[in-house]
């Protein structure tokens, strides 16, 4: 090898390695930004026991999400693929056939899946609800529902639909619509082990909510998951006998129902010592 080409290899070679640095300091910077952001939040946690219990006898004492269920959300989001099943459906109704809400669901809004945690936020915190579910994935491998990857398909679907030529009235399309998606989030409020809602500016403005799906998501959530119990720090620790002493049916508001947590430290913190 000549001299001048082994120096520009190893030019070469130099230059490759300066952007990897740049690379790697970039994604340390953004990566500590995007913690010091979910540092500064304030979420609203629950448990929801009798899926925590039934997870640890059904799977194992650790988790109620077996191996099948690991691969979490399993929402249709190609668009192609989407239009190709929902074509085949069509292609398979007799004449004057209605399309069967329940086909929409199954087929493109699997809920039927199991979580460690539902995520609830503002449409505008969509950024922070991904920055947690990482983080909770890369600390505790927890799988995350996050409703709005069910308001993308919503979205997506209906702009299918109304591409054909049959198309059904918007009053009614909106009405169909609106059923599967609270069906939809309802199965999996009831499908995860934890609730978490992201309380900014965004989604609680003095102490009310704008938004109808965070309202409904609170009051489904508040029938189904509850404070960490003071008696019990470890889940290991609770059996059939003792979960009854903390489900009870309650309509107190919202923030006497949850565990309120400061900061993405302090909601590790929380899982740590439920045993995770």
């Amino acid at each position: 090898m000549k001299m001048a080409d082994y120096k520009n290899m190893e030019s070469n070679n130099f230059k490759k390695l300066s952007i990897l640095r740049r690379l790697r300091e970039t994604t340390k910077l953004i990566k500590e930004e995007r913690m010091k952001e979910l540092e500064k939040t304030v979420f609203w946690a629950g448990i929801n026991l009798c899926r925590v219990l039934h997870g640890k006898n059904s799977y194992n004492k650790d988790t109620l999400i077996n191996d099948r269920d690991r691969k979490g959300l399993s929402y249709k989001t190609d668009q192609g693929k989407m239009r190709r099943i929902f074509d085949e459906y069509i292609a398979s109704l007799p004449e004057g056939e209605k399309i069967k809400a329940e086909v929409i669901r199954n087929n493109h809004f699997n809920s039927d899946n199991q979580y460690d945690i539902f995520i609830s936020h503002s449409h505008a915190d969509i950024d922070l609800a991904k920055n947690l579910r990482d983080d909770l994935k890369s600390k505790f491998n927890f799988t995350s529902f996050i409703d709005s990857e069910l308001w993308a398909n919503i979205n997506d679907l209906e702009r299918t639909i109304r591409g054909y030529d049959y198309c059904i009235a918007r009053r009614d399309l909106c009405r169909a619509f609106d059923i599967i998606l609270s069906t939809s989030l309802n199965q999996a409020l009831l499908n995860s082990k934890f609730f978490i809602f992201i309380k900014t500016d965004n989604s609680i403005k003095l102490d009310r909510m704008d938004s109808p799906w965070l309202y409904f998501e609170n009051q489904i959530a508040k029938n189904i998951f509850y404070k960490k119990p003071k008696e019990y720090l470890n889940l290991e620790s609770i059996n059939e006998s003792q979960v009854s002493k903390f489900i009870t049916v309650d309509y107190k508001p919202d923030n006497d129902i949850f565990d309120e947590i400061s900061g993405i430290n302090n909601l590790v913190e929380y899982f740590k010592e439920l045993g995770y």
